[in-house]
């Protein structure tokens, strides 16, 4: 840092930091395998999820036949934004999932002036929305589903206290920060053993469930899909609601900078981790089915409590809570994991303070991004209004979502030179595309606040970036120097060092 222009007079970006420096720049580990990857995936969509939204499904759906079928193209949708992601993921080559692949995909190959600021623009506003909305709204709701089941063995007359959820769930959240950044290889194999547990929780739901069909009581299956609900509007929430709980899909493209073999990993990781997720949650919704009536599903927001107590009892809801809460602690290591990736590169890249792109000199992780997004999530915990949150999350998610196959449209023209080690087939980006915009717009007519509200987030960050981010607009150098000594106090006092990133590292 000791030869940067202090008289430079435009906002200092990391590039422009340490030129030539290349021992003054960190890199993150290369944890993940194939076996994490599966992990990462099926561990981050298996949780709380599928223990908060069957409620949603089926009080929009009408019948179980109709939130079942809810169920499983929720589950298609997920694995084809998965697999369009695996191709983005292949050809170009850097963590930060959406943030990365919407730079690229709108900047049309850096044809011009006006491209290359609309790719930065837009990958901006994802930055700003998921850094302080959706990915902390993501773990806020995971962890206070994980501390409303793990304390709920000690209050099983009575309804937990909303503090001792709200101190149990950050409680947890320091936990996972801890491990981050203490070691990215621990955290992947604690992962590895959260997820295998989670399956195992599965299993022993589906067998209550099927023990539940033998004895028969299967009178809820004989008019399956009586009540059904057949309004776009209402399938559409239905949609939204399954949609959240097969989120996470893309969390191993938060870290495509520490997979081995790339070209690999991604898309067979998905291969393996979706199918698996969508066969456990139809046979968990089936099991939910055995045993509650539509009205028991719809009147609680805690599915799991209720089926676990009439299938065994206080016991049956100490078990359920304990595996729920095991599920949820996955999930929420996941949300942790892919929201602080982005934080780092987008740091990395100049969108966010350049601290945040520290990488620890021994353990190699990024400990200010870590600290910063447990932060933002702390702040989210605060509410404690799950059902709103998860809306909103929706509503936002979806747009940048879509974007991303739009790009991905787009890199296949301008782009379509390029060797792709992975191409997925191309009718699946194309449905995906009309998908997202079908989620986005038809919601706006039955929940336009939460719509809307998503919308006015997003435009904030429009003046955020003409203000101080924009590349081609001199900066005071006050910004500049502020942002070297930031990062300088913050690599001293973390012991961490600016990162870098080199496509020849794949």
């Amino acid at each position: 840092m000791d030869n940067v222009d202090e008289n430079e007079k435009v906002f200092l970006l990391p590039k422009d930091t340490a030129k030539g420096d290349k021992q003054s720049k960190e890199k993150l580990g290369k944890e993940l395998s194939l076996v994490h990857g599966v992990a990462f995936i099926a561990g981050s969509i298996i949780g709380s999820g599928i223990f908060i939204s069957p409620n949603g499904v089926i009080e929009q759906a009408g019948s179980y036949g109709m939130a079942l079928v809810t169920w499983a193209l929720g589950g298609l949708l997920a694995t084809g934004g998965g697999l369009c992601l695996c191709e983005l993921g292949n050809f170009v080559r850097k963590s930060g999932c959406e943030y990365a692949y919407i730079h690229e995909g709108f900047s049309f190959n850096n044809r011009n002036y006006f491209v290359i600021v609309l790719g930065d623009l837009l990958s901006f506003l994802f930055t700003w929305t998921s850094t302080f909305c959706i990915k902390p709204m993501s773990i806020a709701i995971i962890m206070l589903t994980f501390g409303n089941y793990v304390v709920k063995p000690f209050f099983l007359d009575c309804d937990v206290p909303t503090e001792i959820i709200k101190i149990s769930s950050v409680a947890a959240l320091g936990f996972l920060v801890i491990m981050n950044c203490y070691s990215v290889k621990l955290s992947v194999r604690v992962m590895v053993v959260l997820t295998v547990l989670k399956l195992l929780a599965a299993v022993f739901i589906v067998a209550l469930g099927i023990r539940e069909v033998a004895t028969g009581c299967n009178q809820h299956f004989q008019h399956f899909f009586d009540g059904s609900n057949y309004s776009p509007f209402k399938l559409s929430l239905a949609l939204y609601a399954a949609l959240w709980a097969c989120d996470g899909w893309n969390t191993l493209n938060y870290g495509t900078e520490e997979a081995h073999n790339v070209n690999k990993t991604l898309h067979r990781s998905m291969y393996i981790a979706m199918p698996l997720v969508v066969i456990t949650y139809l046979l968990i919704n089936l099991s939910f089915f055995a045993v509650l009536s539509v009205n028991e599903i719809t009147a609680s927001t805690a599915v799991a409590l209720p089926f676990g107590f009439k299938a065994l009892g206080n016991a049956g809801v100490v078990m359920i809570s304990l595996s729920v809460a095991v599920s949820t602690l996955g999930s929420g290591n996941g949300a942790l994991f892919a929201g602080t990736r982005l934080i780092f590169v987008a740091a990395r890249d100049g969108q966010l303070p350049l601290l945040f792109s520290g990488v620890h000199r021994q353990h190699k992780t990024p400990i200010q991004a870590v600290l910063l997004f447990a932060f933002l999530g702390i702040i989210m915990l605060i509410p404690g209004d799950i059902g709103q949150l998860i809306n909103s999350f929706n509503a936002a998610t979806w747009i940048f979502y879509g974007l991303c196959f739009a790009g991905l449209l787009i890199m296949r023209i301008t782009r379509r030179r390029d060797p792709r080690p992975y191409k997925v087939f191309i009718p699946i980006p194309i449905l995906m595309l009309l998908a997202a915009i079908f989620l986005v717009l038809l919601p706006l007519v039955e929940e336009p606040v939460d719509s809307l509200a998503a919308f006015g987030i997003i435009s904030l960050g429009i003046p955020i970036y003409f203000i101080f981010i924009f590349p081609y607009k001199r900066k005071p150098a006050v910004f500049s120097k502020i942002n070297v000594w930031l990062a300088n106090f913050s690599n001293n006092l973390f012991d961490t060092k600016l990162s870098s990133y080199s496509e020849k590292d794949f």
